[in-house]
C-alpha cells in the first residue's frame, strides 16, 4: 500500500515539474521493457522523453542536447528508499541525442526523474 500511495504522490510531483505530452515512445523499437508512457522533461541545456519500465525499476529515455554552453543533459532518476540519484551518461554537444537506460539498485525503485546535467 505504502508503494502505491508513494508512486501516486510520485506521479502528482511530476505533473507538477514537467510537461506532459501525449505518448511518444522513449524506448527504440523492439526493446524489451515493459514500459508505461513516456513524457517530456526539459531544463535549458536539454530536454528528455523519459519512460518508467518494469515496475520503475528502469528508467529509459532519449536525451538531447539543446545548447551549445558546455553543460550536457542527461537523466536523473531519484530512489525512493536510498533518497538518491541515479544519473544516465550526459549527451553532447549541441544537437546530440542519445538512448539511456538507468537501473535501480536492488530493493528500491524510481521515484521521479527528469533531466539534468552535467560540466562537459
Amino acid at each position: 500500500m505504502r508503494k502505491k500511495m508513494a508512486a501516486a504522490l510520485g506521479s502528482a510531483a511530476l505533473l507538477a515539474t514537467t510537461l506532459l505530452s501525449g505518448s511518444a515512445s522513449a524506448a527504440p523499437a523492439g526493446a524489451a521493457w515493459l514500459c508505461g508512457d513516456a513524457w517530456y522533461s526539459s531544463r535549458a541545456e536539454g530536454h528528455a522523453w523519459i519512460q518508467y519500465c518494469e515496475d520503475k525499476n528502469v528508467i529509459v529515455a532519449t536525451v538531447t542536447d539543446d545548447k551549445a554552453d558546455g553543460r550536457c543533459p542527461r537523466v536523473s532518476g531519484y530512489l525512493y528508499n536510498g533518497r538518491s540519484y541515479v544519473h544516465s551518461l550526459s549527451v553532447g554537444p549541441k544537437g546530440a541525442s542519445r538512448y539511456v537506460e538507468i537501473f535501480a539498485p536492488g530493493g528500491d525503485w524510481f521515484y521521479t526523474a527528469g533531466v539534468s546535467w552535467e560540466s562537459c
